[in-house]
C-alpha cells in the first residue's frame, strides 16, 4: 500500500512538544500531508490494516485555523474512538 504523502516533512525539536514543516505543491496536499506526518508521530502508517472511512467536515475563517483544526480533529478520533487513519 502507498501511503506516502505527495508532499514532504520533517521534525522539529521544540521545548513542549514537536514542530512539523510541511511542504506541498497545494493546499490538499498540504493538509494530507500533514495528517500523514502527526499519524507517523503515533506510528508506522505502513502498518495499519485499513478499516474505516470517515469523512471530516470543518469550517474556519482562516486557512492556519483549519489545519490546526483538521490536526486536532484527528487527535480527537484517535482519543475517543481509538481510530488512526492511513489515508487522507
Amino acid at each position: 500500500m502507498n501511503t506516502g504523502p505527495r508532499g514532504s516533512f520533517r521534525y522539529l525539536d521544540h521545548t513542549a512538544d514537536v514542530g512539523i514543516v510541511v511542504t506541498a505543491p497545494t493546499l490538499g496536499v498540504l493538509f494530507e500531508t500533514a495528517a500523514f506526518a502527526l499519524t507517523e508521530l503515533i506510528t508506522n502508517i505502513d502498518d495499519l490494516t485499513l478499516k474505516v472511512e470517515r469523512q471530516i467536515q470543518l469550517e474556519e475563517d482562516e486557512i492556519e485555523t483549519l489545519l490546526v483544526s483538521w490536526l486536532q480533529e484527528l487527535l480527537y478520533l484517535l482519543d475517543t474512538e481509538q481510530l488512526v487513519f492511513g489515508r487522507f
